[in-house]
């Protein structure tokens, strides 16, 4: 029994002492902590001082949750992008092994807005071009802003935006437009802007530029996710016509219909079917069909100039199916380009 007992306690005393050796051994791989850091406000930066760790020659620098400075050499820095509100800044001490003080000295400071002095431009703004929902914008920068102003050409399409990013749901499909971002503050707007151009996508559009010259549409091809062709008469890619580009769909008889089917729609939204069409004799129908229920079925005459059609599906949620079909008849040959849907967010229509 008191062996037993003895070797418990010479089993507790192994653990308590390996566990102290190992928190040693952590502790004294990190350097000691600074012990003062001082914050002052200046009117477009704050000024950061503290006092000298002798075995760290490196700090780290963090300005509320973000390292602003990984390895610093000395024991002072300006920041020359702090908040006009008041944040909390911390100073680490580093060593060379890249081990950080485990405590740290703290300090809150803010910059200043000094009167009459206006807010800088955004900078690295870039406006996207593959979004089909809209123009997303997004910036960085902006000294001494408070807000945002967009202007789309000379059209203002939004003001009093906080943050650094804004969608232009009313952007026009495959035409770029050229955005300007200023930045704004109680003393007023900055002096120049911050550009970049871009647009819209279509939701799916095809131009047959990436089809075998000659090829035939069979039925029931898919050319985009939930996005196929079922036709009649062989309708061929052609370059003796073209709207724009080097091919078109040419479609001698038969028939040609667009599906936005498995799986049906991606988002709730409006949706726009549209296509250039150009036709030498005869006329064709538009049919549309939204979820099984038909639409207004249109009778349209021949054309010998390129013309562009679409039909709305008007509102309809995710997962509903839509399709449009042409259908010429009479003598001569039908062209058509860019079948496309243009995706318009509800968005778009309530701003």
């Amino acid at each position: 029994m008191k062996k037993i007992i003895y070797l418990t306690i010479l089993l507790s005393c192994s653990i308590i002492y390996i566990s102290c050796n190992k928190d040693e051994s952590y502790n004294l791989n990190r350097p000691a902590a600074p012990r003062e850091l001082t914050a002052t406000k200046g009117d477009t930066s704050v000024f950061l001082k503290w006092d000298k760790v002798p075995d760290a020659p490196y700090y780290v620098l963090v300005r509320g949750l973000s390292v602003i400075a990984d390895s610093l050499i000395g024991e002072s820095y300006e920041d020359a992008f702090a908040p006009d509100t008041l944040v909390e800044y911390r100073i680490y001490a580093k060593n060379e092994k890249g081990w950080r003080s485990s405590k740290y000295a703290s300090a809150e400071g803010y910059s200043g807005l000094p009167d009459g002095t206006l807010p800088r431009a955004p900078i690295a703004v870039t406006a996207s071009t593959t979004n089909y929902e809209g123009c997303v914008l997004e910036w960085k920068g902006g000294r001494f802003a408070q807000t945002f102003s967009i202007y789309r050409g000379t059209e203002l399409i939004a003001k009093d935006l906080v943050g650094n990013t804004f969608t232009d749901y009313k952007a026009a499909v495959g035409v770029q437009s050229a955005y300007r971002v200023f930045s704004v503050n109680s003393n007023g707007t900055s002096l120049t802007a911050a550009t970049a151009v871009g647009k819209k996508s279509y939701y799916f559009l095809d131009t047959y530029e990436d089809l075998p010259l000659s090829s035939v549409i069979a039925p029931w091809t898919f050319r985009a996710d939930r996005m196929a062709y079922y036709t009649e008469g062989k309708p061929e890619i052609t370059a003796q016509t073209v709207f724009e580009g080097k091919q078109a769909l040419l479609l001698k008889t038969g028939k040609i219909q667009l599906l936005c089917d498995w799986g049906g729609s991606l988002k709730q939204g409006h949706y726009k079917i549209g296509l250039m069409v150009k036709r030498s004799g005869g006329g064709f129908w538009m049919i549309p069909n939204v979820n099984d229920m038909g639409g207004r079925t249109e009778h349209l005459t021949n054309t010998e100039e390129w013309t562009h059609y679409n039909y709305s599906v008007g509102l309809i949620n995710a997962g509903v199916k839509f399709n449009l079909k042409v259908e010429p008849y009479g003598e001569g040959p039908t062209y058509i380009d860019n079948f496309a849907i243009e995706y318009i967010s509800p968005k778009a229509i309530s701003e």
